[in-house]
């Protein structure tokens, strides 16, 4: 019958696979099969540790949990006695329950040993190899630091300031953002390491690297160019700022004489600055920004060294564009009504990174324009090597106060930026959020009274 040959498939069964029997028909048959297994398996098999402890798990199941395991093997042994009696069958090799009871719980304590041996080797185990992995990602962080710092001044190297300046291009190039570069040169290197040679030459360099750190901000990237060389990729630039930022690095250079080893000397530096908006599909920008600043590092020191000069690679209009997104971003505004500083508004920048939307997205998402328009400027702009706004503004879709708009939002999102303002504590809830709801309100009037013209200088 079906039910005898489940009973038998049930022998093996755990005692969680015999648990979602219960409540069928069969589960008393199955955990009767199964019990008896164990039985027979304690008394006349080679391992009565496990099968004691699977009948400690089975019969509570089975007849109830005051059932006395003990008590019921003794009673099995008896009636096993009786039945070989009965028909005349050996018994004198069974082992008494009493010493079989012995043996199960020396089994179960040796198995309990070895698992307790298996879990400390595990944990041995473990530890070693949490200390390998620990060695082996110091290694990596090794590693990483040589290939992208520079041994003698612990700036980052030039082939990560050229990794950098690769990426930075492009996000620049996407967003149509400045991109700003820093390049300065040691005045009269080759005389002072000639003069108080090169142990005193090095500590020039690491002392200037020193220097040139306490100006820049944690997302500028400092590096070592070369020899003398220093670079520096400023994020999120303008013109006034790299320039402050410039000559600020140069004057600590110079304020102070460098002392070694009981020499003083005065040392100085040449800086030249440049700046550029990359144009879609520009080629080389980041190497043509780089030799920009170089040329005007070595106008520096043709014009007397231990001075700044600038280039800027923007045009007009382009310059004129850049001066409306930065006076119309949400920090210049906080600034403006004297409700944080500028070095406030920086510190809470380096927590808000720049929106990864696209103008079009932004566009969109403020309803200047429908999904169809964007689409359709997208469309020409697989044709042309002209921006997004411009495009836009050509066509009649956006005008310049909201190009402006957007251009700023992208560079910096206004809530976020509240929000970050209030956990800096630098501004309580009450008035950073009174604060953004005016500054939302003036950039709605700005809209409400601008033209609705093509953009005349348009990205």
């Amino acid at each position: 019958p079906s039910t005898l040959v489940q009973a038998c498939r049930a022998q093996g069964l755990t005692l969680a696979e015999l648990l979602t029997l219960k409540g069928s028909p069969e589960f008393n048959l199955c955990g009767a099969s199964a019990a008896a297994a164990a039985v027979g398996d304690y008394f006349c098999g080679w391992n009565q540790g496990l099968s004691l402890e699977r009948m400690r798990g089975l019969l509570p199941e089975l007849a109830g949990s005051n059932i006395d395991v003990n008590a019921f093997l003794q009673d099995c042994e008896a009636k096993i006695q009786q039945a070989g009696h009965l028909f005349e069958v050996d018994l004198a090799d069974l082992v008494s329950s009493t010493d079989l009871m012995v043996l199960a719980n020396e089994q179960l304590l040796q198995l309990t040993l070895r698992e307790h041996v298996s879990n400390t080797q595990s944990q041995l185990k473990q530890v070693e190899l949490t200390e390998e992995n620990s060695r082996l990602e110091d290694q990596n962080r090794d590693l990483l630091a040589r290939c992208s710092h520079d041994a003698l001044t612990g700036l980052y190297n030039r082939n990560y300031f050229d990794d950098m300046l690769a990426r930075e291009s492009a996000r620049c190039e996407r967003q149509a953002v400045p991109l700003g570069v820093i390049f300065a040169d040691v005045d009269h290197f080759k005389r002072l390491n000639d003069t108080y040679g090169h142990p005193f030459g090095d500590y020039v360099l690491r002392e200037i690297a020193v220097r040139f750190r306490h100006p820049i901000r944690a997302t500028d990237v400092l590096a070592r160019y070369g020899g003398e060389e220093l670079v520096i990729l400023v994020y999120q630039p303008t013109e006034k700022g790299m320039q402050i930022l410039a000559d600020r690095i140069r004057e600590k250079v110079a304020a102070t004489p460098f002392v070694h080893q009981g020499l003083s000397v005065h040392v100085t530096c040449s800086i030249g600055v440049s700046l550029i908006i990359p144009r879609r599909r520009d080629v080389n920008i980041g190497q043509r920004l780089v030799d920009a600043a170089d040329q005007a590092m070595y106008e520096a020191k043709h014009g007397g060294r231990n001075r700044t000069v600038f280039r800027s690679l923007l045009s007009s209009k382009d310059r004129d564009l850049q001066r409306l997104v930065t006076a119309n971003r949400f920090s210049r505004w906080l600034v403006k009504r004297d409700l944080l500083d500028i070095a406030q508004v920086s510190q809470a920048l380096l927590d808000c990174p720049p929106s990864t939307l696209r103008i079009g997205e932004l566009a969109r998402e403020r309803n200047l324009m429908t999904e169809s328009q964007v689409r359709e400027v997208l469309s020409l702009q697989l044709r042309s090597d002209e921006r997004f706004g411009e495009i836009a503004g050509q066509n009649g879709l956006l005008n310049s106060i909201s190009l402006v708009q957007l251009l700023a939002a992208q560079q910096e999102c206004p809530r976020q930026l509240a929000t970050v303002i209030v956990q800096s504590g630098l501004l309580a809830p009450d008035v950073a959020i009174s604060a953004l709801e005016e500054y939302l309100q003036d950039q709605r009037l700005q809209l409400a009274g601008a033209p609705t013209a093509p953009l005349v200088a348009a990205r």
